[in-house]
């Protein structure tokens, strides 16, 4: 009876220090977060009397407008609204925009024609 009651307390007091450990641990995620929190609103504001950040760190504000492109030979390849026009000019051919839309992505279609019979290209 006196080993059973020895075993109680000894896991009592584990459980104890475990409990204590665990809020510790707690309360040093918490401080982190809060540290990580005022770093983030640092970082979006610029630190003050830097002046504007440079160009190379921030986005396009308007990224280019990708598209589904059907080429020559019915192959479907995504690129950019402005690439395929760089593509058609360079072919001699059109860039025809299609009423479908690609249905896995949402982007809008485009087609490369022949310039006099509105056929699939070359």
């Amino acid at each position: 009876m006196h080993l059973q009651r020895f075993q109680f307390m000894m896991r009592s007091m584990l459980r104890v220090q475990q409990v204590a450990a665990m809020a510790q641990h707690q309360q040093q995620l918490r401080n982190l977060s809060l540290y990580w929190h005022l770093a983030q609103s640092q970082r979006t504001a610029g630190a003050p009397g830097t002046g504007k950040k440079s160009g190379g760190d921030q986005k396009p504000k308007n990224p280019p407008q990708k598209i589904t492109l059907v080429q020559h030979n019915q192959a479907l390849s995504i690129t950019t609204l402005e690439e395929a026009q760089k593509l058609a000019k360079r072919r001699e051919l059109h860039l025809l925009r299609l009423d479908q839309t690609d249905t896995k992505t949402g982007r809008a279609m485009f087609k490369l024609t022949c310039h006099v019979c509105g056929n699939v290209s070359r």
